[in-house]
């Protein structure tokens, strides 16, 4: 990985830390980014004492360490980092020239207008595409969608394209999501783990008021698209409640 561009994606998660936080101070912001990704205070400012303060002794951070930086600045991981800003330019370098000058007897405005021309055919097909269920990934009536309702999928027909009667998206029908992801209310006592693997079964999203949601299953959030957090015991111990409401949920 580039140095350069990993002191870029440090840079950018403590300036962001700093919009959030009242204090400026380094391990304050180092907290602040550790409460919204899977990374101790201490791996953040030993990061941010490598690539910005230049304590090349430290060693450089492994691929999960900026991993989950990308993540906390809006990015899936490095990779989309380095495609998104600068994998583009490399593709619009290499183009080639629409006009080939080398040609005679074409005329350079029939040319553009024929690109202008199928560039606003491909843009009426998409628009089509999307709005008409027999054209896209939707067969039309009979074919079962489904949508997000508060806490789990439901099956819609597909007509309801593009919302549901509850005004969220529909989507094609995927079975297993379906049958598997939920989002639940957990305490202490919530089974976060598998016994036998020691595997996650709770995921967890921070919303912007402070707000914790979990569900059950690994992917995006079903109404904003942000990619969800397997929960950790740091998380556990300190955001879940030591009990909820039912009963049954008293830690014995």
């Amino acid at each position: 990985m580039d140095d350069n561009r990993i002191k870029k994606i440090v840079q950018e998660a403590f300036d962001k830390a700093r919009e959030k936080s009242v204090s400026k101070a380094k391990y304050a912001l180092a907290k602040q980014i550790s409460e919204e990704v899977n990374l101790s205070s201490k791996t953040v400012e030993r990061a941010y004492d490598r690539y910005i303060n230049g304590k090349e002794n430290l060693g450089p951070q492994n691929q999960e360490t900026i991993d989950e930086l990308c993540r906390y600045i809006g990015y899936r991981d490095y990779a989309d980092y380095v495609d998104r800003n600068y994998g583009s330019r490399k593709k619009r370098e290499k183009k080639p020239s629409i006009i080939d000058e080398g040609r005679k007897g074409v005329s350079k405005t029939w040319i553009y207008g024929a690109i202008a021309i199928i560039a606003m055919g491909g843009l009426v097909w998409m628009a089509y595409t999307s709005l008409i269920p027999e054209i896209g990934s939707y067969k039309g009536a009979n074919q079962l969608c489904m949508t997000w309702a508060d806490s789990l999928y439901l099956e819609v027909d597909c007509n309801h394209i593009p919302f549901s009667p509850q005004g969220t998206k529909v989507e094609p029908l995927d079975p297993v999501r379906l049958a598997t992801f939920k989002k639940v209310k957990v305490s202490q006592s919530y089974p976060f783990f598998k016994k036998d693997t020691g595997e996650p079964l709770v995921w967890y999203f921070k919303n912007k008021d402070g707000r914790m949601e979990y569900y059950t299953a690994p992917g995006l959030h079903p109404t904003n698209g942000e990619t969800l957090r397997k929960i950790t015991p740091y998380i556990i111990q300190k955001y879940v409640p030591l009990h909820s409401t039912r009963e049954d949920s008293f830690v014995r």
